[in-house]
């Protein structure tokens, strides 16, 4: 008998093994931001989700195709397409952004299979979905209180959804990248001492520590001389009393009737008015903060201006040559150790993606060789 019939086999074998995705079988169980253990019964293919920094993870896994709704801001946000997406296929909004604002009863005729929601804004849901037996894991999303909560839900949404390794270490070192940059502009000054104003009620709120704003300001050098912790109101003596070289105001509502009101003209700083599109990604601990950080940093600089004495990095802010980090490890995840300059991210289709070609070309060429060794071991012997 001819050897050929047995390389046939392998080939066909090998054939089997391409057309079907690597992947992990369901039911999948996560344990979520409110330390749930949430069992995935099946691939979710009926997914809301209730806040725009998921919807982001979404888009930027290559998953909006899994949505049926989305809150409102979502449903007309700009970044990755989303908001074209919503119109183009149907997608139901939902209402929100706060648990309050959510129209129950638009989700309820959805009939999803899967509820992402936001640990800080709609854990007072919990209850409702419970009643209704709707599945529903919650993320840190607003409630992050590092760059790690960030770096947590984009791994929990791929895992849930099987999204390959390779994609979400990509996407962990794509907002690495744009952070090291940030990083390198602010290592122009000895020290920038800054505070991030996120709104104006009954005080100034402030960006205090355990927030993620705080670790990202902390990750490309910048102190935060809030000494609040978590998201507070506090008064224009309190920041005086910090001694902040610039108020970053993270809020599009604000005039000059506010400034005065509250005093804000009349400190010794540096005002950096941030506009919407800055405010949208410092805003949101999704996978765009690492845009937002570099947006932060080149408006410090434009505010500081030159520094005293010039370094040599400044040449490597426009270097694409390759740049040495600290590993940064997520509970899942590693990030490598070296990598280029910072790239932005841009529109992202949705697709579906179970494996990165480098492993199924890596797999196809090990089963190809061991196939053909076994038809040509039959062949010999028949």
């Amino acid at each position: 008998m001819t050897r050929y019939p047995y390389l046939l086999i392998a080939v066909l074998v090998l054939a089997m093994v391409l057309l079907s995705p690597i992947s992990h079988s369901y039911p999948v169980t996560v344990k979520d931001a409110l330390d749930r253990a949430v069992e995935i019964k099946t691939a979710p293919k009926h997914v809301v989700s209730l806040s725009p920094s998921i919807t982001e993870i979404m888009a930027s896994l290559g998953l909006l195709d899994r949505l049926v709704g989305v809150d409102s801001i979502s449903y007309k946000d700009p970044y990755y397409g989303i908001a074209e997406f919503c119109k183009s296929h149907n997608i139901t909004d939902v209402g929100g952004y706060w648990w309050s604002a959510i129209k129950i009863e638009k989700i309820l005729a959805l009939k999803p299979d899967l509820i992402l929601a936001d640990a800080g804004a709609h854990v007072k849901l919990l209850k409702f979905f419970e009643n209704y037996n709707l599945t529903v894991v919650y993320l840190h999303a607003g409630a992050s209180k590092s760059l790690e909560d960030i770096y947590s839900d984009i791994d929990m949404v791929a895992r849930i959804f099987n999204v390959s390794e390779t994609r979400v270490s990509q996407l962990i070192q794509s907002i690495e990248n744009n952070i090291s940059l940030a990083r390198q502009y602010i290592a122009l000054y000895k020290t920038v001492r800054a505070v991030v104003v996120v709104g104006f009620y009954e005080g100034i709120w402030v960006a205090g520590k355990a927030t993620f704003i705080d670790d990202l300001l902390s990750k490309i050098g910048i102190t935060n001389v809030a000494t609040t912790i978590g998201w507070k109101a506090v008064n224009i003596e309190t920041i005086m009393s910090w001694k902040p070289q610039i108020i970053i105001i993270d809020t599009t509502y604000v005039t000059n009737k506010t400034l005065t009101e509250y005093g804000l003209n009349k400190i010794n700083a540096k005002l950096i008015f941030l506009n919407k599109t800055e405010v949208d990604l410092l805003s949101r601990p999704g996978p765009l903060i690492g845009e937002a950080s570099v947006l932060l940093a080149k408006r410090i600089v434009d505010a500081l201006g030159p520094a005293p004495t010039p370094t040599p990095v400044t040449k490597t802010i426009v270097s694409t040559s390759t740049v040495s980090h600290t590993v940064v490890k997520t509970s899942v995840r590693t990030v490598t150790k070296e990598y280029a300059s910072a790239t932005t991210i841009t529109s992202t289709k949705p697709v579906k993606q179970a494996a990165s070609y480098g492993e199924v070309i890596g797999i196809s060429i090990a089963i190809i060789i061991v196939g053909i060794a076994i038809g040509y071991v039959i062949g010999r012997r028949h």
